[in-house]
């Protein structure tokens, strides 16, 4: 059986350990239910064991996130043999960001009002308080860092973006000290791609985990309240993936999209 599973594609075996989660969270929830003892024991050992394997697979992807932006971002602009190019193709970037951006939100707002997902459902409430919103000189004066390594260990991301971006520009005009540099970040971004190959290999067992926990914690009654939010979620993210970025493609490059499946 374990055979079978390692020879389905990554997306199957995350589904498949997707499905296993929330099938063996049930069971474990109706287990504590019955019995009182056994649900000491589901939360003392079971769901403790599940909840640190969950800790650490959301860990390992939080790790790779900084230096994956950060080494693909500056492969990406040293590589550009002219980087005056790097404003028209960032232009073009946050144009189509911000319209899929759009498209995506009122298709998922339309959804919402149609099918009224949340209906029925309550949920505690806790107290926030809220937040200023920084003013946007501040935003914009902080744009670059003053601590590259800061920026990276704090997860800003957006600093980390810019740092990247000029640094990739720097290695562009150095030469061939430049030629050097960027193919040591090259062969680093390989690097770290394997990284994140590994790591999402082992994604169905981290997922699972997730699952588990989350409804073992959150409980049937609850879940099953959120069923339809989670088939409507599912069904606007295919509808966006399917239909907007083909359609999209369509109209800007002229390209058939059953070319790229």
């Amino acid at each position: 059986m374990f055979k079978s599973f390692t020879k389905m594609s990554l997306s199957a075996q995350i589904f498949t350990g997707l499905a296993a989660g929330i099938l063996f969270g049930f069971i474990l929830s109706l287990s504590a239910q019955i019995s009182p003892g056994v649900d000491n024991v589901i939360s003392n050992y079971v769901v403790t064991g599940f909840d640190i394997i969950k800790r650490l697979f959301i860990n390992a992807l939080k790790m790779v996130v900084v230096p994956l932006v950060l080494v693909s971002l500056i492969c990406g602009t040293c590589s550009l043999s002219d980087p005056k190019k790097l404003g028209s193709l960032g232009g073009k970037s946050i144009l189509l960001y911000l319209l899929t951006t759009a498209i995506a939100i009122t298709l998922a707002l339309t959804l919402a009002n149609i099918f009224d997902p949340g209906a029925g459902v309550t949920m505690e409430t806790t107290d926030y308080v809220i937040k200023n919103a920084p003013a946007l000189t501040e935003v914009l004066g902080n744009l670059v860092t003053d601590n590259p390594f800061k920026a990276m260990a704090s997860g800003n991301m957006l600093q980390v973006i810019i740092f990247a971006i000029i640094f990739g520009i720097a290695i562009s005009r150095a030469g061939e000290s430049g030629k050097k540099i960027a193919g040591f970040f090259d062969a680093l971004n390989d690097v770290i791609l394997k990284l994140v190959t590994i790591i999402m290999h082992i994604a169905p067992y981290g997922v699972f985990c997730i699952m588990a926990v989350v409804i073992f914690d959150t409980g049937l009654e609850a879940i099953s309240k959120l069923f339809v939010y989670f088939v409507l979620v599912a069904i606007t993210l295919v509808i966006h993936a399917s239909l907007t970025y083909p359609t999209l493609l369509t109209l800007f490059t002229g390209l058939n999209p059953l070319m790229l499946i």
